[in-house]
């Protein structure tokens, strides 16, 4: 308990600065406009409210006639972005806080992708973490870790032995159905 109270505290120090500045400042990305991803969320939002109908018919993109949105993404954004800037009425504050569950998320599905790559990329059962293609538990003298890494746009995996510091690892158990 004491540990969670400490870490909400470091968390909120460490992140006065966006806390402070997230009703009125957007930060800068160099590959994409926040302010005009911040009007486009809003005019949705205020088209959904005022005129349904009119939801997809937009200028923002000339020339594309009823299209306004370049991705589903944005779909998605909108149904964070409504409450938070319906409660607070501060475009600027839904918007921080829509993009930082955005990329929240998209960070929580790349480490989900990296962890089903590396129990496939594994061959032995170990636990929980069990293989029907691979029942077998590997003798713990020649385990290994299973390191992945993106390169390039895909999952790459590596193995490393383990290294027992300590001393010799601890034998494996009895075959089922045997006495002690």
């Amino acid at each position: 308990m004491l540990v969670a109270l400490l870490f909400a505290v470091a968390t909120v120090i460490s992140l006065r600065p966006l806390l402070v500045n997230a009703a009125g400042y957007i930060p800068h990305k160099p590959a994409g406009d926040q302010l005009w991803q911040a009007t486009v969320l809003d005019a949705q939002l205020r088209a959904l409210l005022t005129d349904p109908g009119a939801y997809l018919s937009a200028n923002f993109f000339y020339g594309s006639g009823n299209a306004l949105y370049g991705s589903d993404l944005w779909l998605g954004l909108l149904a964070i972005f409504a409450p938070i800037r319906l409660l607070s009425g501060n475009p600027i504050l839904a918007f921080n806080l829509t993009w930082h569950d955005w990329l929240n998320l998209k960070n929580l599905i790349l480490v989900s992708k990296s962890i089903r790559f590396a129990a496939m990329a594994r061959e032995d059962s170990r636990g929980a973490h069990y293989r029907s293609d691979f029942p077998d538990v590997r003798d713990l003298e020649n385990s290994h870790y299973t390191c992945v890494t993106w390169k390039d746009g895909r999952f790459e995996s590596t193995t490393r032995p383990v290294q027992c510091a300590r001393g010799k690892p601890a034998a494996p158990p009895p075959p089922a159905g045997s006495a002690f």
